[in-house]
This record gives C-alpha cells, sequence and structure tokens, in this order.
C-alpha cells in the first residue's frame, strides 16, 4: 500500500539518522569531557554574574574560592544553587551570633560591595527580607537558578554547533547522502522490510541506546567508512541534510523512531472494539 511505503521509507529514513546520531552523541561527549567544557562554561558563568573582570574585590573572590563553590581540587563541575547562596550569605557574615546580628551584618557588608548584579539583588532580598536572613538567602538562589538556566542554554547552543560540525564531517567525509537514503527505501522492498526490523531492535532497548553507530546501519544503505570522495551535485545536497538532521541529536531521532513505529502498529492492527 502507497500509505505503508511512505511510512517504511520515513521509518528507515529516521533510523539511518538515528544510528548516525548515537555516534556523534558519543564523540560529542568525548570531546566535552576532554575539554572540560561543562566546567569553563560553569566557572565562565559564575565568574560573569560576579562581575570578576571589573570588580576584583576581597568578599567576591572568597565566594568563588570557597569549597563550596571550587572544590579543593579545582574540578568545577556544579553548583547548586542553595550552595551558592547559603556561600554568599557565609562570606557575608561576620557575626554569627543572633539572628539579628546575621542579618546585620550581611546588610553592613552589602553596603560595602562593588556595585554589580550581586550588589542589586542583595539589596532587593534585604529589602523585602525584612530581617529575615533565610529569605535573603532564598532569594540569592533563585537568582542563581534563572542565571543557571540561561547558562545552560548557551551550552546547548555550543553543543549543537559541536554536533553540526561533527555531522558535516560524517556526512560529507562517508557521503551519507540521506536523499539517496530515501531513494534506496522507495524503491525496494527488501531494504524498507530490513531497515524497519532494524529499527524495531533498536527501539527495543528503549532509553539504554547503545552508544555507537551500528554497522548494520552502514551496510545497509551500502556506505562505506571510506574518505575517498567530496559529494557534488545532488549528493551535496543530500549530506547537508544528513548533516543537519544529526545536529538535532539522537533523543530526537529516537523519539521520532518510536512515534512512527506506533503509528505503523496502528495501522497495521485491527480496530479495537466499543
Amino acid at each position: 500500500m502507497f500509505g505503508s511505503q511512505v511510512l517504511e521509507t520515513a521509518i528507515g529514513l529516521v533510523f539511518f539518522f538515528l544510528s548516525i546520531s548515537l555516534f556523534v552523541t558519543a564523540l560529542q561527549e568525548f570531546i566535552a569531557t576532554f575539554l572540560k567544557l561543562r566546567a569553563r562554561t560553569l566557572a565562565s558563568g559564575i565568574s560573569e554574574l560576579l562581575e570578576l573582570e571589573k570588580n576584583q574585590h576581597e568578599t567576591l573572590n572568597a565566594i568563588v574560592g570557597h569549597p563550596r563553590i571550587t572544590p579543593l581540587d579545582g574540578k568545577l563541575s556544579y553548583v547548586s544553587a542553595q550552595a551558592f547562596a547559603s556561600t554568599v550569605v557565609h562570606v557575608l557574615n561576620d557575626a554569627p551570633t543572633a539572628q539579628a546580628s546575621t542579618f546585620d551584618s550581611v546588610n553592613q557588608r552589602i553596603q560595602n560591595l562593588p556595585d554589580g548584579r550581586l550588589k542589586d539583588v542583595l539589596k532587593m532580598a534585604n529589602t523585602r527580607a525584612q530581617g529575615d536572613i533565610a529569605q535573603v538567602e532564598q532569594e540569592v538562589a533563585n537568582w542563581f537558578d534563572e542565571s543557571m538556566n540561561r547558562l545552560s542554554g548557551r551550552y546547548k547552543r555550543l553543543s549543537g554547533y559541536i554536533s553540526l560540525g561533527l555531522g558535516a564531517v560524517l556526512a560529507f567525509g562517508l557521503q551519507l547522502d540521506a536523499l539517496r537514503v530515501v531513494g534506496a527505501l522507495w524503491v525496494s522492498p527488501a531494504m524498507r522490510e530490513q531497515a524497519t526490523a532494524a529499527a524495531n531492535a533498536t527501539a527495543a532497548y528503549g532509553k539504554a541506546l547503545p552508544t555507537g553507530m551500528p554497522e548494520q546501519a552502514l551496510q545497509l544503505f551500502g556506505f562505506q567508512p571510506l574518505f575517498h570522495s567530496f559529494p557534488t551535485g545532488m549528493a551535496f545536497w543530500g549530506c547537508l541534510v544528513t548533516a543537519f538532521a544529526i545536529s538535532l541529536g539522537a533523543p530526537f531521532w529516537f523519539d521520532t523512531l518510536q512515534g512512527l513505529l506506533k503509528m505503523q502498529v496502528r495501522g497495521t492492527g485491527n480496530k479495537p472494539a466499543a
């Protein structure tokens, strides 16, 4: 049937994208770990948050150098909002005797901070808290959370650029032509059947996907892992489509594949009773 042919072709194409994306994802994680991208992005984000480049102040340096922010081994990889907020209050507080003394101490140290984001946030938090130091800490934690969400978006964009670069190298180096894959699947029922079977087997892994490019994907579509020539004509555009598809990531293609397989099951099964 025509509808079945379209669906099976789509399943085969998505399986192809997923197979290559798995390899790219594993390679990207290796690069990120080797270059310590997460730690560097986080350190850069905290530095921007406290505006350390323009404000070299002992209090700010004490916050960054605190063990809860920067461990003894110097491997900064994660800082919770609560840890950051409690560190800020701890560094600002030099009279931890009573609740009122703590608040007054923090308030005094805030006035001595250099002008910047942290001082503005603390002054606003102090005004709202009305003597409650826990409220000040919560306000700082909320600010840190919002800032880290923006930083997470920056890291995702960086990861996307890396995926796109790796995808382009693979697509053009191995001539992974998406248009060729579609054409091969469309005219060959046997290839569609093999691709669908391989897709079902891959989907059976659930979220625990195998990390690596399944050899059956390359063998199925007739690609050889040799950088022997550069694609031209329609092959160039087909490889470009593959590169951009790979940059979407393995989780995206895995979810898409599961959706298509569910559609196929509903399309071939009997209508359920009322």
